[in-house]
């Protein structure tokens, strides 16, 4: 099986909206996931009045695995295992990624990742951070070899796993782009921006990166 693309949405009755700790508001609709607004590529949309979100970033919100099964035509959506205080616990890595440092480049035969910088801000492009939180930006330059199978293109966010905080945090899903960003192109190198929200007192150690061809993972800090 394959990793869900990003394009995929799945519609929900507005009446009958089942997943917990998810609300919405319109013009434009906002999706918040126990309490967290989640930025993605593909905007929450009214159509014939019924909502139409993003399922996977719903369900890596969740902490949840989505996959898409090219031969029986099917979604699946696995839930991630709880703790005894029915938390979510995030995957356990099996395998410790190899360390960079920002500046060096991740050079593998169908992608190459370097991450350039890691910076503050209280906007990115047209967003506007919430009171007490700032935008964390990961200027990186990818170059990839081949285009995704099962979907459109390539995201920004398709390159990152997730983010470590000062705090002692590791942040999986949350992480969004806009504009080209969400749209890398094959055998050229793109130069891209990643944000995620964090508190304003916090700031990145590290981040996790992702080579999606291959599905590996790297981890990049200072």
């Amino acid at each position: 099986m394959k990793k869900f693309g990003q394009g995929m949405i799945v519609g929900f009755l507005l009446a009958t909206l089942l997943i917990s700790g998810i609300a919405w508001a319109s013009n434009p609709i906002k999706l918040i996931v126990n309490g967290q607004e989640i930025k993605t590529d593909v905007a929450p949309q009214m159509i014939n009045s019924r909502v139409f979100v993003p399922v996977r970033f719903v369900a890596e919100a969740l902490g949840a695995q989505v996959e898409w099964d090219p031969e029986n035509w099917a979604v699946i959506i696995t839930s991630a295992p709880s703790n005894t205080n029915g938390q979510i616990n995030s995957p356990i890595e099996t395998e410790q990624p190899k360390t960079y440092k920002i500046g060096e480049i991740i050079d593998l035969s169908d992608t190459k990742i370097r991450v350039n910088e890691i910076y503050y801000g209280e906007t990115f492009d047209t967003i506007v951070a919430r009171n007490g939180m700032k935008f964390a930006l990961a200027n990186m330059d990818i170059w990839i070899a081949m285009p995704p199978k099962n979907n459109v293109a390539w995201s920004g966010i398709n390159f990152i796993n997730s983010w470590h905080t000062k705090s002692g945090q590791e942040l999986r899903g949350g992480s969004f782009t806009t504009g080209e960003s969400a749209y890398i192109k094959e055998k050229v190198w793109n130069n891209i921006i990643v944000a995620i929200e964090i508190q304003d007192s916090d700031e990145i150690t590290a981040v996790i990166v992702r080579d999606p061809i291959a599905e590996k993972s790297f981890k990049v800090s200072y």
